[in-house]
């Protein structure tokens, strides 16, 4: 969680936790033969809360990132506002993209859950995309943790 204060008013900033600790990749590699498609149910709703957190996050980081712009008319510090303007906006677009791909996955896994059993062989070329798409999810989040605590860094210093 952080906690900013502006304009008199606190703001607080939740960080969605992972809520289970085993990826599909590790569950398919424990012995099993196939994976249950309630966990990969369970992956896509976990994913898209946290696609519409960043794309939250990264709405409130414009609007600060614009008072800094304001109060700042320096070359340096518009720089700085362009590039953060930059990231949020590539960070916005792999989103969306990676929002879009989920949703269509839990639209295809939905019609597989009804047309056949509630497993997933470990071969299925549908689970090596729910893999893909787990890989895509993390990076996302690994790189918004970054772009998050330098963004919260030079802001810190600027407002």
């Amino acid at each position: 969680m952080y906690v900013f204060l502006q304009n008199n008013i606190i703001i607080v900033v939740l960080i969605p936790m992972r809520s289970h600790s085993y990826s599909i990749k590790k569950l398919s590699s424990m012995g099993s033969d196939s994976v249950n498609t309630d966990s990969l149910h369970f992956d896509n709703k976990h994913w898209r809360s946290e696609i519409r957190f960043f794309k939250d996050e990264i709405l409130t980081f414009e609007k600060l990132l614009r008072e800094v712009s304001g109060k700042y008319t320096d070359v340096e510090r518009k720089k700085e506002v362009e590039m953060f303007q930059n990231r949020f906006i590539a960070m916005s677009q792999e989103s969306e993209s990676l929002m879009d791909a989920v949703e269509l996955h839990e639209k295809n896994l939905a019609t597989i859950s009804r047309g056949r059993s509630s497993k997933i062989a470990k071969g299925d070329p549908f689970l090596k995309e729910h893999e893909g798409l787990e890989e895509k999810e993390t990076s996302l989040r690994a790189d918004f943790s970054i772009v998050r605590q330098q963004y919260r860094k030079w802001l810190a210093h600027w407002m």
